[in-house]
């Protein structure tokens, strides 16, 4: 802490994201950002599909997360106290997938080519920790998170996302 009510902290988080989005089985074909895997080409998704259905494009991505916060104490005083910070993180790309969905059939599409292995990011909250010992804390925090740029092309898309992270604090 630079003081009693400022401080800075570092820390580790993993983010996991899913999308699901309906189409056309016919746009399969059409998507750009799809690096597909061996043998899920044309033939496999006419194999699995017929002309005219819908077909649920699950995207699963996973990122690991170093955040630095600059945070304000609001209140240690109390068994439970809180603090609110900003800050601004890197995150590196782990878990790349798509696949496609109708009702009991899976298939394993490949990767999406349009993600960047790292993007920068904004972050915001509230922590609330729970004193356990004098050195020891239970915290919970709810988190807004702003992704700068995570696709390697424009898109409209830009994600905004909300986590509800908990964890442990050991005050040295």
């Amino acid at each position: 802490m630079f003081n009693e009510k400022i401080g800075l902290r570092i820390g580790f988080a993993s983010t996991t994201a899913a999308y699901t989005t309906a189409v056309p089985y016919e746009k399969l074909y059409n998507t750009t950002y799809v690096n597909f895997s061996s043998g899920t080409g044309h033939e496999a998704l006419d194999a699995y599909y017929e002309a005219g259905q819908k077909v649920n494009l699950l995207q699963k991505t996973q990122y690991f997360e170093i955040p630095v916060d600059l945070y304000y104490v609001v209140d240690n005083e109390s068994k439970i106290g809180t603090d609110i910070f900003v800050g601004f993180s890197g995150s590196f790309l782990g878990k790349n997938s798509v696949s496609t969905k109708v009702g009991e059939k899976n298939l394993d599409l490949g990767k999406a080519s349009n993600l960047k292995q790292f993007v920068p990011g904004v972050i915001f909250g509230a922590l609330f920790n729970y004193r356990l010992t004098q050195k020891w804390q239970a915290d919970l925090s709810p988190v807004v998170k702003y992704q700068i740029s995570p696709f390697s092309s424009d898109t409209a898309f830009k994600p905004l996302l909300f986590a509800l992270q908990a964890g442990v604090t050991y005050k040295l």
